[in-house]
């Protein structure tokens, strides 16, 4: 079983991925082999042997029940399209920002009267407000999942 685990560690070497850091520990190792398009679960046993405990191919996965039905592109195209709709949302809020404070600045100068200088401190703060709400509501690793269909909307 060795020799077959050093054969699948350097088929995953040629596939760019390196497990564990090259450290031997007593856990779980999940293997995405694109050589041979498997997967496999190793682990050491009692006697501390590595053990196979699981093994199967990608096709084989594709035929689980509940497997995500979106590709790979559609998935980045739509994590895309979120995160350049987030980041034009916060440069505008930004830009907002930075004109309301060159307000205030301009009105400090001219010794504008004190209304003036509190509606536009209003106004700085709902811009505030308008970017926590942007930032608490992108929710990256909640999309993520969504995405790969892992959250169940019946419950």
């Amino acid at each position: 079983m060795t020799r077959n685990c050093q054969n699948s560690f350097i088929n995953i070497l040629e596939s760019g991925y390196f497990l564990n850091n090259g450290i031997k520990d007593d856990g779980f190792v999940f293997i995405l082999d694109f050589n041979k398009n498997s997967v496999s679960f190793y682990g050491n046993d009692w006697q501390n042997n590595i053990t196979e405990f699981q093994k199967a191919t990608i096709d084989e996965i594709m035929e689980f029940e509940d497997m995500p039905t979106k590709s790979y592109v559609e998935i980045i195209s739509e994590m895309n399209a979120r995160y350049k709709d987030y980041y034009e949302k916060v440069e505008k809020v930004n830009t907002e920002i930075e004109n309301i404070n060159k307000i205030i600045k301009r009105a400090k100068e001219l010794g504008s009267y004190q209304n003036i200088l509190d509606k536009a401190k209003d106004l700085l703060n709902e811009m505030d407000i308008e970017k926590s709400k942007l930032y608490g509501n992108y929710r990256f690793f909640y999309h993520r999942l969504e995405a790969l269909n892992l959250i169940d909307h019946s419950i």
